[in-house]
């Protein structure tokens, strides 16, 4: 984890350890590749620093999105077809979601799953 500083190098390891058809599916755009291109351009800036560099304890990142209380700004952004990368799909990916930081998941409408399924995971929201 400590050469792995920006998003871009997660990219590598992924690169690395998946089969080869599954991250071409999953690093590739549709189309153009233009959501992608501008999403690369969106983490250009992102860079996870060391705890302890920068003072962070008067930090408030809690918000309310859709009159629910969050302690952060983040939500899991639908995507299809997770039933590539994971045997349980999306409800799997709200699992993960929910396990990792309480963070809400959203059902893309090309979702590999029903809808119903994926609900039937939810353990908050969805």
């Amino acid at each position: 984890m400590h050469e792995l500083g920006t998003v871009t190098e997660f990219e590598a390891v992924a690169f690395a350890k998946m089969p080869r058809e599954l991250f071409m599916y999953m690093a590739h755009g549709g189309e153009g590749e233009f959501t992608l291109r501008r999403n690369r351009e969106a983490y250009d800036w992102v860079e996870l620093v060391p705890k302890g560099v920068v003072d962070v304890s008067t930090v408030q990142t809690a918000t309310n999105i859709l009159g629910t209380p969050r302690a952060f700004p983040i939500m899991t952004s639908p995507t299809s077809a997770h039933i590539q990368l994971h045997r349980e799909a999306e409800a799997a990916t709200y699992r993960g979601s929910q396990a990792a930081s309480n963070t809400p998941y959203i059902v893309s409408d090309a979702a590999t799953l029903p809808k119903e399924k994926v609900a039937a995971a939810a353990t908050g929201p969805l």
